[in-house]
């Protein structure tokens, strides 16, 4: 019997992990023989996407390393896609004006590389540490996201972007660093704890500042020096009236400390 070859495969997903480049012809011959129903492609740059040019069928693409001019043609035409794994925030501005991209999974490590994205795009996912500041940037110039997924970040940036964008849902893993993640948010929220002792309890070099107007970092830093670090971010959304409870957290914490040394 005569070997025949095979013209066409029927794959829908395939991820692609090069450890032997005398592979890659192999892996341009499967991937353009499953054009007609690959819907779902893993691979890094290396990987020469020309034969998937326009296709209709590919709606899940992961890709990574540095895109060449080649791929990045090639890319730009796949106006169906519904989920983009990307390191390049250039590739993400391919699809400004698409209506059917879902889903962003941002790898690099500057987010504020993507200006801007298609209204379509509800869910993101970012792999590397972001910052309060810059998730806040991205948010500005994207209003429509709805949900984040961070791989990681810092406890207190977490707590303020739960205080600050209610409309957003965030999933992530956080750091510690000097506090669990529930104290960080109390401090923002003080309305789940014990009620706030009244600013009217303040002594009167307290208040004397407080009516001159000084600035919160004047008024709190001695305290957040006390407890490790200089949290400026926290200072705008720290209330006032809940100066003494913030003093206490601390001279309890300080307080368990020696307990813990004593022992």
């Amino acid at each position: 019997m005569k070997n025949q070859k095979v013209k066409k495969l029927q794959l829908q997903k395939l991820k692609i992990s090069i450890k032997n480049r005398s592979a890659i012809l192999l892996i341009q011959d499967i991937i353009q023989k499953s054009k007609d129903t690959l819907n779902s492609l893993e691979c890094s740059s290396e990987v020469d996407l020309s034969s998937l040019e326009n296709s209709e069928q590919l709606k899940q693409l992961k890709i990574g390393g540095d895109i060449g001019r080649d791929n990045f043609e090639v890319i730009k035409t796949f106006a169906d896609l519904e989920e983009l794994s990307i390191n390049n925030g250039k590739i993400i501005g391919l699809f400004n004006n698409s209506h059917s991209l879902k889903k962003l999974e941002f790898t690099g490590s500057n987010l504020n590389d993507i200006q801007s994205l298609p209204e379509s795009v509800v869910t993101v996912f970012l792999t590397e540490q972001p910052t309060f500041k810059s998730i806040k940037a991205f948010l500005a110039k994207n209003k429509f996201v709805s949900e984040i997924y961070i791989e990681e970040i810092n406890d207190w940036d977490a707590a303020l972007l739960f205080q600050q964008f209610k409309h957003v849902k965030f999933n992530f893993n956080t750091i510690s660093h000097i506090s669990t993640f529930k104290e960080c948010y109390d401090y923002i929220h003080p309305e789940f704890k014990q009620a706030a002792i009244q600013v009217s309890n303040l002594n009167n070099v307290l208040q004397a500042l407080l009516n001159q107007g000084l600035a919160q970092r004047k008024l709190f830093n001695p305290y957040l020096k006390a407890f490790g670090m200089l949290l400026q971010q926290m200072l705008p959304y720290i209330d006032k009236s809940i100066f003494y409870e913030f003093q206490n957290c601390i001279i309890y914490e300080k307080q368990d400390a020696l307990c813990q040394r004593a022992h």
